[in-house]
């Protein structure tokens, strides 16, 4: 009898918790400006119109400091959403991907490399673990800080760029060359490679393609981890795009398209590395030009607001070049 009373009592403990949860539907309180957050793009890929997104960017703010996805709409026409957050983990993007596809159905995955490298110790990765996976099953776990927002009245738009981030400082980079030949490999550790396969698994069930990606940053980068994403590429049998060895060919200048020293790309950089991207994906895949599909205009719309925003902020950058 004490089983079944105990037994009653988490089943509707559990009932009560996806009743409230409820309550916190990211999509909404995303559309009002109230998830700014980590989980902002969580929400943000949900609040997207079903099966509508062609490409979908995991990782951290590599990513979305180097990726613009309306740039990518206004030369190619096909959609991207870039799911990153500030040094988002491999559970995270694992997570991020599951959720995503609850209501997308991508052709391209573009995981950005540089989370791989990132580990914490196996007692907090396991902690991560299960932190996101109890949120991604039970949500309010993961928005359960709305409350606090929901007793503020203000209300506002979020500048919402497909989950790019539009950076106008300049902060030069003058390390010199950083991608120095050597056979040697940094270590993807053992926790991460497998939710790496958790990834490619994920993604071959929902026969989407993948493509690995290294953002041009001199901070994070070197030929160490570039021979390892290499060799796992290859063990894979995926294709790897790694931009830092190919500053000359965009035309990085880091004295003007670094934001903090080599870290992140400001505007200047990621629009370089998008125009390559959008090349590289258009040579590369199957991806279907929706410009004219008035389905999308919503996305003409924005791109024309983004358009506007991303001028004035280049001619920052032109006048902080023209001033040094």
């Amino acid at each position: 009898m004490k089983k079944v009373r105990v037994g009653i009592f988490f089943a509707v403990l559990l009932g009560l918790l996806l009743f409230v949860s409820c309550l916190f539907d990211p999509v909404s309180w995303f559309r009002k400006g109230k998830i700014q957050d980590r989980n902002q793009s969580f929400a943000g890929i949900q609040a997207e119109k079903e099966n509508t997104i062609d490409v979908l960017v995991l990782g951290d703010s590599e990513a979305y400091t180097s990726i613009s996805p309306l740039k990518l709409w206004k030369n190619h026409g096909f959609t991207t959403y870039v799911c990153g957050q500030s040094s988002q983990k491999i559970q995270e993007a694992y997570y991020m991907l599951k959720t995503a596809l609850k209501t997308q159905s991508p052709k391209l995955v573009i995981l950005e490399t540089n989370m791989f490298f990132r580990y914490e110790g196996l007692v907090k990765s396991v902690e991560t673990s299960l932190t996101e996976a109890s949120g991604y099953y039970i949500p309010l776990i993961k928005y359960h800080n709305l409350w606090k927002k929901m007793a503020d009245g203000s209300e506002k738009a979020v500048e919402d760029y497909k989950g790019f981030i539009i950076r106008d400082a300049v902060d030069s980079y003058e390390g010199g060359e950083y991608m120095k030949e050597t056979e040697k490999r940094a270590e993807i550790p053992e926790y991460n490679r497998w939710y790496i396969n958790a990834i490619l698994n994920l993604c071959k069930e929902n026969k989407i393609d993948v493509l690995l990606y290294s953002a041009p940053s001199p901070k994070n980068c070197n030929m160490k981890r570039h021979n390892a994403v290499s060799d796992c590429a290859e063990e894979k049998g995926i294709p790897y795009l790694d931009l830092n060895k190919k500053t000359a060919e965009l035309g990085i200048n880091w004295k003007t398209d670094s934001l903090d020293k080599g870290d992140h790309l400001n505007l200047s950089g990621a629009c370089k590395v998008t125009a390559y991207l959008g090349n590289y994906l258009k040579e590369n895949y199957n991806l279907s030009d929706k410009r004219e599909n008035n389905e999308y205009k919503s996305w003409n719309d924005l791109a024309e607001k983004y358009k506007e925003k991303a001028d004035a902020s280049l001619q920052k950058i032109q006048e902080k070049k023209d001033g040094s």
